[in-house]
């Protein structure tokens, strides 16, 4: 698979994790990416940032 465009992390059953506080432009550029490389995002779920992500995005 080609190398995804924005930051992410691969959970302990192979789970894709991207987090972002720009939700809207995030989602855009990686639906653009999935169609370049005809990649299929099979369970792709977003939402809002929940207040805990702000506080780990703060500590690190």
């Amino acid at each position: 698979m080609p190398a995804l465009p924005l930051p992410a992390v691969v959970d302990a059953d192979g789970t894709v994790v991207a987090e972002t506080f720009a939700l809207q432009k995030d989602l855009h550029l990686l639906l653009r990416w999935a169609e370049d490389h005809a990649v299929e995002l099979r369970d792709l779920t977003a939402g809002p940032t929940r207040l805990d992500d702000v506080f780990r995005a703060l500590g690190s």
